[in-house]
């Protein structure tokens, strides 16, 4: 044996304990190394996480639905500035003599009452009298107080056209109303100003004619 060689360093024997840590350290890379090329076995993101996005979703959609349901039912401008100013035209002292006209007097008796639906099929006899002004009149507030202002807007046309009534501001007023309640703004507000540049401050819905125009610029 050749004494000069040199010795050989022996490897110490491992303990139990640093025999188990290296055993985990080969564990860990084994298992890095099969997440690494198997993207099935990373740990799936959970289902609620998952649905997150569609709840947030889902509650934007029903948020809107909400609040365009509400506005949907709400009135529109025009139409409560209708509500808070129309009132039936008064027919207390409207009361006809003539045999003839038996079936106008029912209709301004159950127009009195607040019954317009049986008022309208009253005087749907005045097609027999077609120059009947106060019942034409009286029929077209009768649509109004209904909510049918296409109805009203015709009748009262057919009333200008049929009598002197083109300054006469109760046509006016009811009219530019009907227009109102329709939507069509320009002839609402032509006739409205007719009854509000009335000269006396006592002229008939001079004042509330001014206000009407007041809130159609944007007023409360």
């Amino acid at each position: 044996m050749n004494q000069n060689a040199p010795a050989q360093e022996s490897t110490p024997p491992q303990t139990g304990g640093s025999l188990q840590l290296s055993l985990a350290k080969h564990e860990q890379k084994d298992t890095a190394h099969m997440v690494q090329h198997n993207p099935e076995m990373t740990e799936p993101t959970p289902k609620w996480h998952q649905r997150k996005p569609l709840r947030i979703g889902f509650s934007i959609l029903l948020v809107g639905l909400l609040a365009f349901g509400i506005y949907s039912f709400l009135p529109k401008k025009t139409d409560r500035i209708v509500a808070r100013f129309f009132e039936p035209y008064p027919a207390k002292d409207f009361v006809k003599g003539k045999e003839a006209d038996a079936k106008v007097n029912q209709a301004i008796l159950a127009y009195q009452k607040g019954d317009y639906h049986e008022a309208i099929e009253k005087f749907d006899i005045t097609r027999e009298y077609a120059g009947d002004l106060p019942a034409l009149f009286f029929k077209a507030n009768a649509y109004l107080a209904i909510g049918d202002p296409l109805f009203a807007i015709g009748i009262l046309e057919q009333h200008n056209a049929l009598g002197p009534t083109a300054k006469d501001p109760r046509i006016h007023w009811y009219l530019g109303l009907a227009y109102l309640k329709r939507g069509q703004m320009n002839k609402a507000r032509s006739l409205l100003k007719k009854v509000a540049e009335q000269p006396s401050l006592e002229a008939y819905k001079k004042i509330e004619a001014m206000q009407v125009l007041e809130l159609l610029k944007g007023g409360k």
